[in-house]
């Protein structure tokens, strides 16, 4: 597990598919916890990692301002099918 910046924002690389993911997770989840508890994933299309008991239960509990609807990221512009 990688722990970076990126723009701004705590950026990891948590692959939860990986044989690395799966004998050391709890060493992973714990170095998260303690270093950044909410962090963005790059791996699989990117999502964001909430490690902290308190976080996960405020977020569920704000749907004002959480959501697991995608949305629109206008950087960078990536169509998929169709026509341009």
């Amino acid at each position: 597990m990688k722990i970076s910046d990126d723009n701004g924002r705590p950026t990891v690389s948590v692959d939860v598919e990986s044989i690395d993911h799966a004998t050391n997770w709890e060493r992973n989840s714990e170095a998260l916890r303690r270093q950044c508890p909410v962090a963005w994933s790059t791996e699989h299309g990117g999502h964001w990692i909430v490690s902290s008991y308190r976080d996960v239960v405020r977020i569920a509990q704000d749907d004002a301002n959480f959501t697991t609807a995608k949305t629109f990221d206008p950087e960078p512009l990536h169509v998929e099918g169709g026509t341009a």
